[in-house]
Formats: C-alpha cells, sequence, structure tokens
C-alpha cells in the first residue's frame, strides 16, 4: 500500500522496555511523495484506534556520525506508557540544511534548488513502550539508536 522500494521491521526486547522499529525507503525519481507523506504516526495510529499526541515537532539525536531529527508522539489507549519517535530523511539534505530550515521548507525547498524532482525519502519510525515519561523515553531511544544505526557505504 505505501509502495516503498525497501522495508524492514522488527521488535525487540531489552532493559525491561519494548521495542518496535519500522524503516522505509522510497527510491529518488519514484512520484513516491504521496506514500512518504502520508505514512506518519499520527496518521497510521490513528487508524488502529490509538490516540496520538504530537509532543515535539523536531528533537535531534546522534548515530553513526548523524544528526536524526525525530517528530516524537505519546500514544494512548496503551497498557504502558508508550512513545513513538519518527523520522522521515530525504536523500538530498544534509544535517546542517535541515537544522536551519523548518522540515516542511526543507523538504520541498531544496530538491528545486538542486534541480532534483522526487528524490529519494527514508522514514525510520522507533516505538518504546515501558517508561513513565518522554525524558526517560528520549535517553532510552538515544542509547538504542547506536546500537542499531549503521551508515553504509
Amino acid at each position: 500500500m505505501l509502495r516503498y522500494d525497501d522495508g524492514r521491521r522488527a521488535a525487540w526486547t531489552a532493559d525491561g522496555l519494548d521495542w518496535q522499529a519500522v524503516f522505509l525507503h522510497w527510491n529518488p525519481a519514484a512520484p513516491s511523495k504521496r506514500y512518504w507523506q502520508g505514512h506518519t504516526p499520527d496518521v497510521c495510529l490513528t487508524a488502529i484506534g490509538n490516540d496520538t499526541t504530537r509532543i515535539a515537532g523536531r528533537v535531534w539525536f546522534q548515530a553513526a556520525g548523524l544528526r536524526l531529527p525525530f517528530a516524537v508522539y505519546a500514544v494512548g489507549n496503551t497498557p504502558k506508557p508508550a512513545y513513538v519517535y519518527y523520522c522521515l530523511w530525504n536523500d538530498l539534505l544534509s544535517s546542517h540544511l535541515r537544522e536551519k530550515l523548518p522540515a516542511a521548507w526543507a523538504d520541498r525547498l531544496i530538491p528545486v534548488l538542486v534541480g532534483v524532482r522526487n528524490p529519494g525519502h527514508r522514514s525510520l519510525e522507533i516505538s518504546l513502550s515501558g517508561l513513565a515519561d518522554e525524558a526517560q523515553a528520549g535517553t532510552a531511544l538515544e542509547n538504542q539508536l547506536q546500537k542499531i544505526i549503521r551508515r553504509g557505504p
């Protein structure tokens, strides 16, 4: 349904926390905007009956030499407190440009300036449950990112 070119999903338990991760990649030059743009936690989780509240628009985490911007959501209707961290990565943008521009502008303006339409996109959505507040969840995510993010050639 999302027409991604590569996707991976994993679930695991570590240090008493339940984790889930979904990674999707859309290749460049494919008319995929409607697919990656519509795959966000507030859309998908609401569609399956959860209440979601966006609690941060852009929080930065370091992993494998990258600065990754994540939107942060609290998820309701769950047995334990749950948080979802969502990163949408445009393959053309450097971390430096991402920090300077608002997220919506970065995805639209940079491809125009460099003359590339429909650049590739990647999304990483990581959820965890078992911690009482977002600050603790953020620290746990930062530690987990060091273990799971690898930068390829």
